[in-house]
């Protein structure tokens, strides 16, 4: 990808801000601002609590924003794993080497939606912890840009 233009990495601070920010839509009574804190992921699509923040796609998204910000992620050029879509190679925090795969098609509806999401006027859902949580969102806009940051300013400068 190109070099990040900004070091990203995500702060306690910056998680706690966020999930402010998200309870605060969630309770706001907008049926559209409550996605962010009432999600529904690989972690807990079975479950039947759906309220709340899932650790897991938060630790996730902490790993990849950070092997952004560390410059230790290579993405594929080519779809490499049929039918799975390109491949994102990066260091998690232990130093061991992940693969996630992101679907080819990816790259120009997730700019738009980013766009969508800026357009809002909600600042979580811009939040590179929000974007960063689904693989098929981060990864088309590091190819295309470097960083969450530098796909922000293309989409709404």
């Amino acid at each position: 990808p190109p070099f990040a233009s900004c070091d990203e990495r995500v702060t306690d601070d910056m998680i706690n801000k966020w999930h402010d920010q998200s309870m605060r839509l969630a309770y706001s009574q907008s049926d559209s601002s409550r996605c962010a804190y009432f999600t529904i992921c690989v972690h807990n699509e079975g479950s039947q609590d759906k309220g709340g923040f899932c650790k897991a796609c938060e630790a996730d998204a902490i790993e990849r924003i950070d092997a952004i910000a560390r410059g230790q992620v290579v993405l594929s050029l080519d779809e490499d794993l049929p039918h799975r879509g390109q491949a994102a190679i990066f260091r998690d925090k232990n130093g061991a080497l992940k693969i996630e795969t992101w679907k080819t098609y990816a790259g120009g509806e997730a700019e738009c939606v980013l766009a969508a999401l800026a357009a809002s006027g909600m600042p979580s859902y811009v939040s590179p912890l929000f974007i960063a949580q689904d693989p098929n969102f981060i990864w088309p806009l590091i190819a295309d840009h470097g960083s969450i940051r530098a796909a922000v300013e293309f989409v709404a400068p």
